[in-house]
Parts: structure tokens; C-alpha cells; sequence
């Protein structure tokens, strides 16, 4: 009798072994990160090592500021607000090694500055699966270890400049529009166009021309463009035509510029990317008064013969 005893025991024993070896069992306790001044905006977001190079995020007055590579931007607060958000959500569930490995691949780091010189320094490793969840090595000056963190980490702070960058030239210009006047510098004239329903009588006509749906459909063409970052206001010696877009729902005219890019106007060295290279051969430049920090590339010759109403020749 007391032998099977003996032997139960040892079965429960076995048992629960196994069980603690194969089935997930839950955390016991979790622990926050603990984001100091998190009621505040901090002052700089540098996120380093990512795959197009650091991106730095630095607050000034108004507006953030973003480098990523040979460019800086202003953008808008949704990206600092996206990578403060991540960073408040995360939570560590267990403490897997005192010291970072070489395995847990501890390779991105983000450093918040507030006020006060006040930092903080996370290391974000490698994302693996267990038990079909997912979580994220992290680490940190203040975090005393390497913890696990449920979730991909890398994939929402691994952030490219392009993401964020204010790709707008026209609004909902193209919906609204009331009138637009193409302006040619070389000849200082200008062309005035109006939605068909709009001349009333004949003497409209000898002021105003009647657009049609192609050019409507290449005025919206200019909504997807690439950016044009080869060229900056050192290079704007005149725009080359300019195309003012009125709306009864806006006050100011969208005024878009297009500066002809000549290979006399290429700069020698810009990036090393195949896809940026094709860009040094766009034959025009295109800036818009809604987007006063970017230009665009424009390659496609035949949507500026269609814009471009009475042109000059040699335009």
C-alpha cells in the first residue's frame, strides 16, 4: 500500500512537470516600462540603426522636425505621437537574462529627451514567436535585464522619413474648382480657364477658355508624385509657367510652379539608389504653395503638353 502511494506521487510529480514544460503557462505579474514625464511630449525621439539610417525627431516651436539621411523635413505630430504611443504600451512580461546576448539581437535603440536633460534608452531586439503569440526582446538603462514584451516591437518603430513626409500638391483642388489661369514667365501671359457651364455669354470667351476632362485629369495626375529632393531653393533661378487653381471654398489660389530641370542643373552626386537616379533624368521640377517644404518630380512629358495650354514653343 505504501508502495503505490510511492508511486502516485511520483506520477503527479512526473506529471506536473510535464505540463509546466510543454503548456504556456501565464506570466505572473507584468511590469510597464516606466516612461518618465508620460503626460508630456518629449523634447527629441532618436531612433538608431534603422535600415535607411537614424531618424532623429526634434520639437521646435510649432512644428517637429525630422532627419532621416542627408534630409530634414518639418511633419506632422502623428509620427512622434505613434512612436510615443508604442512606447507607453509596452509591457514586460518576464525577465529571460540579466545582461543583453549576442542571440537576442538588442541591435535598435531609442533615446527620449525631455526637459530637465531627463533620457530614456530602450534597446529593441530580435521578434520571435511562442506558443503563437508574439514578443520582442527589450532592454534599457533603467530596466535592470532583458525582458520579453508581447507584440512586434521592430515593426511599428521601424519608421522611414517617407512615411510622414506631406505628399499634398493639390487638396481637393481638383473637386472644387472654380477657375485657374496658366501663367508663362517667358512670355509673361496668361491663359484663363473655366468649367464649361461658367461663360454665360459670348464676351466671356475673349478672356476665358473652357477646359476639358483631360486637362481636369491631368491637373489630378499631379497628385502622385515623387519627391523631387535632388532640388532645393539654391536651384530655383525662375519658375518656367505657373498654373493658379481658385475654389469658391478657399480664399487663397493654390499656385503651382514647374521649373524646367536641364542636365546642366543635375548635381553630380545625390544617392546611389537605381530609383533615385531615374529621377535626376525628370526633364521638370514641380512645387506647390500647399506644400512649401517639398518639391516633386514630374517625368511624364506628355502630362505637361497637357497642362500646358498655348504654350510656347519652345517652352
Amino acid at each position: 500500500m505504501k508502495n503505490k502511494h510511492l508511486v502516485l506521487i511520483f506520477l503527479l510529480v512526473l506529471t506536473l512537470g510535464l505540463l509546466s514544460r510543454f503548456i504556456p503557462w501565464p506570466f505572473a505579474a507584468e511590469k510597464c516600462i516606466p516612461l518618465k514625464n508620460i503626460a508630456h511630449l518629449p523634447r527629441s525621439i532618436v531612433i538608431e540603426k534603422l535600415p535607411e539610417g537614424d531618424l532623429s525627431l526634434i520639437a521646435t516651436d510649432g512644428a517637429w522636425i525630422a532627419t532621416q539621411g542627408d534630409r530634414s523635413v518639418p511633419v506632422s505630430n502623428s509620427l512622434p505621437d505613434s512612436i510615443r504611443s508604442v512606447l507607453q504600451q509596452i509591457c514586460m512580461n518576464e525577465r529571460v537574462s540579466e545582461k543583453p546576448e549576442p542571440a537576442q539581437g538588442l541591435d535598435l535603440q531609442v533615446n527620449l529627451q525631455y526637459a530637465d536633460n531627463i533620457l530614456l534608452e530602450l534597446l529593441i531586439g530580435k521578434v520571435f514567436q511562442e506558443y503563437g503569440k508574439t514578443y520582442t526582446y527589450i532592454s534599457g538603462a533603467e530596466l535592470n535585464g532583458v525582458y520579453l514584451a508581447p507584440g512586434n516591437l521592430r515593426v511599428l518603430l521601424e519608421r522611414r522619413l517617407e512615411e510622414f513626409r506631406n505628399t499634398e500638391v493639390l487638396g481637393n483642388m481638383p473637386q472644387n474648382l472654380s477657375s485657374a489661369a496658366i501663367t508663362y514667365n517667358i512670355i509673361d501671359t496668361i491663359y484663363r480657364l473655366m468649367p464649361p457651364d461658367s461663360l454665360k455669354n459670348q464676351a466671356d470667351t475673349l478672356f476665358f477658355s473652357v477646359w476639358d476632362a483631360r486637362w481636369i485629369s491631368a491637373l489630378q495626375s499631379l497628385k502622385k508624385l515623387p519627391f523631387a529632393d535632388f532640388f532645393d531653393d539654391s536651384r530655383t533661378r525662375g519658375w518656367t509657367a505657373q498654373i493658379s487653381c481658385t475654389a469658391n471654398t478657399t480664399s487663397e489660389p493654390v499656385v503651382l510652379s514647374f521649373y524646367k530641370f536641364t542636365p546642366h542643373d543635375r548635381p553630380e552626386s545625390w544617392s546611389s539608389k537605381p530609383e533615385h537616379k531615374q529621377l535626376l533624368l525628370s526633364p521638370w521640377v514641380l512645387h506647390s504653395s500647399l506644400n512649401p517644404g517639398n518639391y516633386f518630380a514630374i517625368q511624364d512629358t506628355a502630362l505637361i503638353r497637357q497642362l500646358f495650354l498655348k504654350a510656347p514653343s519652345h517652352l
